[in-house]
Parts: structure tokens; sequence; C-alpha cells
């Protein structure tokens, strides 16, 4: 399992616990009446005739308050969890540090990118570097079951060899990164985290 949080010391952000709001991030389907005029929330049964309607609803939920803070519902056929998130971390109201925890289904760099920007904290889990389709594909990690260490890397639409630096990772025009539009091959985004896997 590999989980991603921002680069800051374990000390410093948990001895002042009391002040983060710890916010979870999750994702649930929910039937819907049928309405064969709403194509976006059809699901089919696959190879039999037929389907079922569904909403999927992603919401952020204060674990200390134990209340929710926000949602968004989606069509099923249309499902976003990553840009749900990222639109319910720009609006969220609260005051203060927040810490959002997430399974592997939101990650993404550019949900981490709107977290760092606001200044906020992360813990989310990843798919296991070594995966054929590892966000951390390309990029340098130690060759080791287990480790906490701070990574960086750059982020950039270029193919330019020129342009690549030591720690480089490849951003295709098919991935929405918010900070580098698609047709942008000359800027780059600095990522700075800390990357913790753990065997289990």
């Amino acid at each position: 399992m590999v989980l991603v949080s921002p680069v800051q010391s374990k000390r410093s952000v948990f001895e002042n616990f009391q002040r983060i709001n710890l916010l979870g991030c999750d994702g649930t389907d929910s039937n819907i009446p049928a309405d064969e005029n709403d194509v976006d929330s059809f699901v089919s049964y696959g190879s039999k005739n037929g389907g079922y309607y569904q909403n999927h609803t992603v919401a952020v939920y204060d674990l200390l308050e134990k209340r929710y803070l926000d949602a968004i519902i989606q069509p099923r056929g249309t499902i976003d969890e990553q840009d749900a998130c990222i639109q319910m971390v720009d609006r969220n109201p609260l005051v203060g540090s927040c810490l959002y925890v997430a399974d592997r289904g939101f990650f993404g760099f550019n949900l981490i990118a709107h977290i760092l920007e606001q200044h906020q904290f992360f813990l989310i889990r990843a798919k296991e570097v070594q995966a054929a389709n590892s966000p951390f594909k390309d990029i340098f990690l130690p060759d080791i079951d287990e480790y906490d260490i701070p990574i960086e890397f750059v982020l950039s639409r270029s193919r330019k060899k020129q342009d690549q630096e030591s720690n480089w990772k490849f951003l295709p025009s098919t991935h929405k990164f918010d900070f580098i539009p698609k047709d942008d091959f000359k800027s780059k985004y600095m990522m700075a985290f800390r990357l913790v896997r753990v065997c289990f």
C-alpha cells in the first residue's frame, strides 16, 4: 500500500491534531426511478437486455464533528470522483487546517495540486509503485519494501529532452491538470509531498 501526504514532519502535523479538521472523502451509488430519457444515469446489465438507473454521490464528511460538510451528485455514467472532490476542496468553508483522507480511486496529481494550492493536507492511498499503470512510473524511488520519504518531481506536457529534469513526469493532453493547459508545452509544475510505502 502506498500513501501520500504533504512534505511535513509527522510531529509538526499531529502535535496540533486538535486544530486539524479531519475530512473523509468517498463515493456511493444509489438507485433512482427509471427514466428512459435519462441516458447518463442508465446502467446496462451488460450482455442481457435492460438495466437500471443510478446516481453517484461523492461526499466530504467531517470525521470529528460527525457531519457531512459537502456533497456532489453525479449521474452514474458520468462519474468523476476526483473532479467532485476538487470542487469541494476549492469551496471548503472551514477556517484553518484540513486533512483530506481518501482511497486510491481519488488519487490524481490534479487533486493533490488543488489541495496543496489551498495550503491543506492529505492522506490518499495510491496504486502500488511497481504496477504497470502506477502514477509514480518514471519517478526515481528506493527499491525497498517499505519507506517514508519526501519526493519532488516536475510535471510537464513537453516530451523534449531538454525540458526533462532528473525527476520528471510527462502529462499527456488526455490527462486533466488545471495548472497546465493541454496545449502548454512550456510550463512546469513542481510537486512535492511525502510518500509512504508499507507492507501488510
